[in-house]
Formats: structure tokens, C-alpha cells, sequence
């Protein structure tokens, strides 16, 4: 139930970012579900990309874990960051980011485990004019 929530939270939860040196906002929707996916999905869309990965070797405790995101130059990099468990468990994470203007970028998920970065997805995507 708790990760039911949870997941409703986060999914209605919208992360923005602004970018000074462009004066453009950039809005992230993201989630994290028990639902068990094998593949990674990532489809790159008028302003901005989606992106379903499934997390493998997951903390157990998705709840605690709120996605930030970060640009520098062309690379929006999202964080996963929270409270780590000793089990492990399988999750699905969502990320739609919006408000994207045309050029040349990439796209990243990093998950910070025990104060170590792991690079989950790297991929880099160009917005047409």
C-alpha cells in the first residue's frame, strides 16, 4: 500500500528546474513502481524525451527516494538518491522531461548507492527546430 502511494505522489509531482544563463523551465514528472519491465524504453518527443528503465538491484525502500533534476551545458542528468536496504528489489522507473528546446543534448539517470554513483542510462537525443 505504502508503495501504491507512493507512487501516486510522485507521479503527480512535478520537479522544475530553471536554468539562469537561458531563462528556460524545464519540468521533470517522475516514478518509481513495482511493476516488472525487461526493457528500456526511451522515445524522444516534440520538447523533451520519456523514458521507462527497469532497476534490477533496487533499494526496497522506493518511498525514500526523490529524483533530482540537474543541467550543465547540453546534459540533463536525473539523481536517484535515498535511504538504501540490505534486500534488494526490482522496480520500474518513469521520467518524462518537458520543455525542451531544439538542439543537441543527452539524457542521464545516475543512482547514488552507499555514496557511490552508478550511470543506469546514458543517451543522447536531439529536439528538431
Amino acid at each position: 500500500m505504502r508503495r501504491i502511494l507512493f507512487s501516486l505522489f510522485l507521479s503527480i509531482s512535478i520537479l522544475s528546474l530553471t536554468a539562469c544563463q537561458t531563462k528556460e523551465t524545464y519540468s521533470l514528472q517522475a516514478a518509481l513502481s513495482e511493476e516488472k519491465i525487461t526493457e528500456t524504453r526511451f522515445e524522444i518527443k516534440t520538447d523533451g524525451v520519456e523514458l521507462t528503465l527497469p532497476l534490477n538491484d533496487f533499494s526496497c525502500n522506493p518511498g525514500s527516494f526523490q529524483p533530482l533534476l540537474t543541467r550543465s551545458d547540453s546534459i540533463f542528468s536525473v539523481v536517484l538518491s535515498g535511504q538504501e536496504t540490505e534486500s534488494r528489489c526490482q522496480e520500474k522507473f518513469y521520467a518524462k522531461l518537458i520543455g525542451v528546446k531544439s538542439g543537441d543534448y543527452k539524457f542521464k539517470v545516475i543512482y547514488k548507492k552507499n555514496n557511490q554513483e552508478q550511470n543506469l542510462f546514458e543517451k543522447e537525443f536531439t529536439i528538431a527546430k
